[in-house]
This record gives C-alpha cells, sequence and structure tokens, in this order.
C-alpha cells in the first residue's frame, strides 16, 4: 500500500505540474461528492421528525435548507466532474496516447523493426486499450479520496450515535463503537486479503496471456479492414476467424469474470451483513429513545457507508494498481532510448543541388543479428546522375537505400554528404534532402491534395503540375476528394493509380535527390512507357537513385550498381556491364529470353 500511494503521488505532482487545475478537481470534488448523501440523509431524517412531531413551518426550514444545499453542493460536485472529464478525455489520455504515436516515430527505424520493441508496443497499445492510462489513475484517485472523506464522515456519525446521544454507559457505548468497527475492519480485512490475492492472479494472468491479447485484437480489427473481405469470402474464413474469436473471449474472458465475480459476491456479502448489525444496533438505540424515528435512515446509511467506503476503497486500489502497472509499462517504453540523432549542423542549402555522397566501407546487420546484410559497401553518388540498384532479393538493395535515408545506421564505415559524416547534421534537415518512393510506400485515408503535399497547406498550382507530370489530373480533377473509405465515403484507388499518386508525392517535395524503389510495379505496360519515357523530364537535373528488378528498365540511368549477398560485385552503364558477361549480363538476359517465350506463347494463342 506505501509503495501504491508513492507511486501515485508521483504521478499525480507529475500531472500537476503540466495541468494545475488538477488540484481543485483533487480537494473539492471528492468532499462534495461525499458530503452529498450525508447531507441529504440528515435533512431528510430532521424533516421526517419534524412532521411526526407536527412542527410544519419547521419541516418548510428544514427543506429550503435541504433544497438549497444540495444545489450548491451537487452544482461544485459537477463542475469538478466535468473538470475531470476534459482532463481525463481531452488531455490526459490524447497525451499519453500523443506520446505513444511520437514515439513510434522517433525510435530509431532498424529498432522499430525488432520484434522487442513491436512486442513492447502492443503492450503499450493494449494498456491503452483497456484504459491503463493517466486518465485512469486519476479517475481511481478521486474515487479512493471521495471514500476516504466517506469514512471520516461516517465515523463523526457513529462517534455522535453511540458517545454523544446516548443513555448507555460510557464502556457500554464504547465497547458497541468498537465492535462495530471491529467488524467493519474485519470485513473490509476480508475483502482487502481476496483483493490482494485476486491482484496477483490478474497480474500473472495478463503477463501470461499478453500474446493472447495481442491476437485477440487483431483479430477484432480484422472486422475494419475491407481489404481483407475478398480473402475472407473466397477462402470462406468466417468460420475460421470466428472460432479464434470465441477462443479468445472464452480463454481471455472466463478466469477474469470467475475472480471479478468471487471479488464482487465476498464484497456484496460483506455489506449486507454489516447492515444487518446497523440496523440491529440502531434498534436499540430506538428503543432505548436515544434517537428518533427519523434518524435511523440516517444513521444506518452512515454505519453501511462506512462499510461500502471501506470496500470501495480497496476495489479502487485494485484498479488504480493495474492502471499505475500499465502506465509504468507504457513509460518505460516511451521513455526508452530514441534514435541516435545527435547531428546538429545545419544542412547546406544550395541552389545548384551540388550535394556528394561518399559510403565508406559501410556495413550492416540488424540489432541483435549476426548476419550482415551488406558487407565493405564502397561507393560514390555524384550529383545530378542516375543511378541503378539491381540484384536478386535479398542483395540489400533497399536497406541501402535506407542507410541513405537515415532510417538505419551503419554498424561499421560511414556515410559523408559534402565530406562531412552525416550524423553530424540535424536531422530533420537531412532527410528533407531526399525524396522516395518505397515499394511498400503508403497512402493515407485522407483528401488527395493532403496526401500529395503531406499537409493541409497545399500549393494548389504546384500540385496540379505534379498531377499533369503523372497523368493523373483527367483521372482525378478533383484535389479534395478523400482516398479510401476509412475516415468516410472516399475512392479506392487502383494500384497503378496509388503508385502515380505516391510518384507526385515524391516531386511534390522537390527535393534534390529522388529515390524511387521498383515505381512501376504495379503500372500497366503503358502508363510504364510513360513513366520511362519522361523519366529525366521527371527528375530533371536532380540525383535519381532508381531500384528495379526489370533490367531493361535500368537502361536509361548512367550508372548501375550490381549487388549480390550484400556486396557490390559490378558496376557500369547498361552495355559494359553486358560485356563484362556476369551477374547483369546473366538477369538480363534471362529475363530477355522469359519475355520473348511469353511474346511467342501470347502470339501463338
Amino acid at each position: 500500500m506505501k509503495q501504491l500511494c508513492f507511486r501515485t503521488v508521483h504521478i499525480l505532482k507529475k500531472l500537476y505540474a503540466d495541468h494545475p487545475t488538477i488540484l481543485p478537481i483533487l480537494i473539492f470534488g471528492p468532499f462534495t461528492t461525499a458530503l452529498i448523501p450525508f447531507y441529504t440523509y440528515y435533512f431528510s431524517a430532521a424533516i421526517l421528525n419534524a412532521l411526526l412531531g407536527g412542527n410544519t413551518s419547521q419541516a418548510l426550514e428544514q427543506v429550503l435548507f435541504l433544497i438549497g444545499g444540495n444545489t450548491i453542493l451537487r452544482v461544485i460536485s459537477r463542475l469538478c466532474a466535468n473538470q475531470e472529464h476534459i482532463l481525463e478525455w481531452d488531455v490526459l489520455d490524447y497525451s499519453m496516447s500523443g506520446h505513444l504515436r511520437d514515439k513510434c516515430f522517433s525510435i530509431e527505424y532498424a529498432k522499430y523493426e525488432s520484434e522487442e520493441v513491436l512486442s513492447a508496443l502492443r503492450k503499450a497499445e493494449i494498456n491503452q486499450h483497456m484504459g491503463y492510462n493517466y486518465g485512469n489513475i486519476l479517475e481511481q484517485t478521486i474515487g479512493i479520496m471521495t471514500q476516504l472523506w466517506t469514512l471520516l464522515i461516517s465515523l463523526i456519525m457513529m462517534c455522535v450515535l453511540f458517545l454523544a446521544s446516548s443513555s448507555w454507559p460510557l464502556w457500554l457505548s464504547l465497547v458497541t463503537l468498537c465492535g462495530v468497527l471491529f467488524s467493519v475492519l474485519c470485513a473490509s480485512g476480508l475483502v482487502s486479503w481476496l483483493g490482494a490475492r485476486i491482484n496477483q492472479k490478474l497480474d500473472f494472468y495478463l503477463k501470461q496471456n499478453f500474446e493472447l491479447n495481442s491476437s485477440g485484437n487483431y483479430f477484432i480489427r480484422l472486422r475494419d479492414q475491407v481489404s481483407n473481405g475478398k480473402d475472407i469470402r473466397i477462402y470462406h474464413m468466417q468460420d475460421l476467424l470466428i472460432d479464434r474469436l470465441k477462443h479468445y473471449f472464452q480463454f481471455n474472458g472466463r478466469e477474469q469474470c470467475r475472480l471479478e465475480g468471487l471479488f464482487s459476491g465476498v464484497n456484496g456479502g460483506s455489506i449486507q451483513a454489516l447492515g444487518m448489525l446497523a440496523y440491529f444496533v440502531i434498534g436499540l438505540k430506538v428503543l432505548e429513545g436515544d434517537i428518533l424515528v427519523g434518524d435511523v435512515l440516517f444513521y444506518a446509511n452512515g454505519i453501511l457507508s462506512f462499510s461500502a467506503a471501506s470496500a470501495t476503497i480497496i476495489k479502487c486500489a485494485h484498479f488504480l494498481h493495474m492502471a499505475l502497472q500499465g502506465v509504468d509499462e507504457t513509460l518505460s517504453f516511451i521513455e526508452s532510448e530514441d534514435m541516435s540523432y545527435d547531428g546538429t549542423l545545419p544542412v547546406e542549402k544550395r541552389d545548384d543541388g551540388q550535394y556528394h555522397f561518399s559510403l565508406q566501407d559501410v556495413s550492416f546487420r540488424y540489432p541483435g543479428s549476426s548476419n550482415w546484410v551488406l558487407r565493405h559497401i564502397n561507393l560514390d553518388l555524384t550529383v545530378g546522375r542516375s543511378y541503378a540498384l539491381v540484384g536478386l532479393n535479398g542483395s540489400g538493395k533497399t536497406t541501402l537505400v535506407k542507410l541513405l535515408c537515415r532510417l538505419y545506421e551503419p554498424t561499421e564505415g560511414k556515410i559523408l554528404l559534402n565530406g562531412i559524416d552525416i550524423t553530424k547534421y540535424d536531422y530533420d534537415e537531412y532527410v528533407s534532402l531526399f525524396s522516395v518512393v518505397f515499394q511498400d510506400f503508403q497512402l493515407l485515408s485522407l483528401p488527395l491534395d493532403e496526401n500529395v503535399a503531406c499537409s493541409m497547406d497545399v500549393d494548389a498550382a504546384k500540385f496540379t503540375s505534379v498531377m499533369e507530370q503523372v497523368n493523373l489530373q483527367e483521372r482525378l480533377p478533383d484535389p479534395h476528394v478523400l482516398l479510401f473509405k476509412e475516415c468516410g465515403d472516399g475512392i479506392n484507388l487502383s494500384g497503378g493509380e496509388a503508385q502515380k499518386v505516391a510518384i507526385a508525392r515524391a516531386l511534390y517535395k522537390d527535393a534534390p535527390f529522388v529515390i524511387l524503389d521498383e515505381p512501376t510495379s504495379a503500372l500497366d505496360p503503358i502508363s510504364e512507357a510513360e513513366i520511362y519515357e519522361n523519366f529525366s523530364t521527371l527528375i530533371e537535373n536532380k540525383t535519381a537513385i532508381y531500384i528495379s528488378h526489370r533490367m531493361s528498365s535500368c537502361r536509361f540511368c548512367e550508372e548501375i550498381v550490381v549487388l549480390d549477398h550484400g556486396n557490390i560485385v559490378e558496376r557500369g552503364n547498361h552495355e559494359s556491364l553486358l560485356a563484362q558477361k556476369g551477374l547483369y549480363a546473366n538477369l538480363y538476359e534471362t529475363q530477355a529470353q522469359y519475355y520473348a517465350e511469353a511474346k511467342q506463347r501470347d502470339e501463338h494463342q
């Protein structure tokens, strides 16, 4: 309990530093919320006693006090509750989600792809989904403080009942009071012990079934992914997914429901037992004439509120413990090491585009892996030239591009820009040098022009120009049309159209280096020919790096770099590489033979 209080206070101090309005919410909200029922009980009893005594004017006076005071207390309580909800939903929950989002974009990309990081991210997302966040901590803290005020007010009421207005001997009043308190504490102790055991089991259960929770969330998300609908229908996967979901909910929910049901049952049973004790003791006080009939409900509710508050505190502490654990896990991911972006040098702004890259003995392997993806790469990229990276799958072409864009950092060696190690440059300025169309590019369910401009502030003339360059202006004349269906009634693009939009996005950025990773893989032959024919116009005088598996599409590049098993094995233009009769010539001739045979089959048919 001590550790729970310490961690809660630490979190609240942290939240108060950013949101000082938490303080009045914690002071006035719990107190007024706890006071309202007792205020109502007290004046209701006073009204009943006055009416039973035939004093109508006094009863009316008590009614006015009841209405006026209740209104003031409820207004204060409601204002605090509204501010609490605003903080929970609009600020605290968004803040943690925002920090989680920012972390995903700031962590080193190579680490982001690792299973360790992805597992920590999935755990953080599950914690967010289950409500284990700052907002829940604030909610449970306010709940505990409310019940603490309830305990204090109830204790004062019981002292008044047994000591201040009693015809019993003092020793008997003290013994009865201690007996009632002892009964409440025993019941609360039983609930507390059971709650602690359930906490331990639930913690163990959640940790053991983390992967199951991740799988359950995945299957639930499938429902909203329209793109999966085709395969699900064609292969009749409905029953498979339903069975998986059923297995998830049965396995994941059965034990949790059993434990929480046991807790609620014991909790409710203890409250009922204490209620019987309260009415028995108060009944004796009525028979003795110590209290009036109208006070029965007042004092009975006081004792019941004391016992209910004790149990509720334990229940809130249980949820607070879970929330704190979830927040700790999420913060552990958020506060983990970011990218090693220590550079501060600004990138020189050159109108002539005179940027020169040099890769010096660069090698790369993924964190935690012993297998080299690239080995001893030495390569100079001269401004204004067009390059092609070719090779078999897994030869390291895309990895080389990611190193150049600083999505990965070299394991060995270094990359220089104009003679300076790229790690010394400011990262945001450095990546502004690149326009990239990755093979697995992504478009967002946002308006077309915002997808191309990557901003809500769109240069209309520039947008129209790049759309015309990729021959999409007539096909997609409305720049504000929504793409896809996730955020509304948008349009679905074909693979070729989406690829052209991605190329338009790269052209819109107008960076001095253009990198195209299989940029025409989804285009039809006519559109592909258009891109190739206009390629020099599209990139103008920029430095271009082109990755392709189609050897014939590399002929327009000034230099071709051939990679094999992470090593540069050949360099030259198309004609010189064919003359070497090496790997490039073998790949080219194999593809040419395949296309010739395919053409003969088409003519034969």
